[in-house]
């Protein structure tokens, strides 16, 4: 019952003051517009991620294309196979630091 009231106090209210219908109207107003600029920048934002993203679909594609891809991945690995015949090997952390101890200990002398 209490509600009611208060429902039908507010509608009474409204109806007989003016300036709180403009008021109600302006603010009513001012929020569409705000959600008006936010759908265009965020139309703006994915506009221009996805001209990034095409854009760099664009290169891939063409690097895909590009046949010498195969022949750099051989030169790297023997590359890789050359470094890695240089580290020291050992079969545990105390061999290892005791083989490193030992190459510092001839280099030094």
């Amino acid at each position: 019952m209490k509600r009611s009231a208060s429902v039908t106090q507010i509608r009474q209210e409204w109806q007989e003051n003016r300036r709180l219908r403009i008021g109600g109207w302006l603010i009513l107003a001012l929020v569409f517009g705000y959600c008006i600029l936010f759908l265009q920048d965020k139309e703006k934002m994915v506009e221009e991620e996805s001209r990034v993203l095409y854009s760099r679909l664009a290169k891939l594609q063409s690097l895909a294309g590009q046949s010498e891809w195969s022949a750099r991945a051989q030169a790297a690995r023997s590359v890789r196979v050359q470094l890695e015949s240089r580290l020291f090997t050992a079969e545990s952390r105390g061999l290892a630091q005791a083989n490193i101890q030992t190459w510092i200990d001839g280099r030094i002398k």
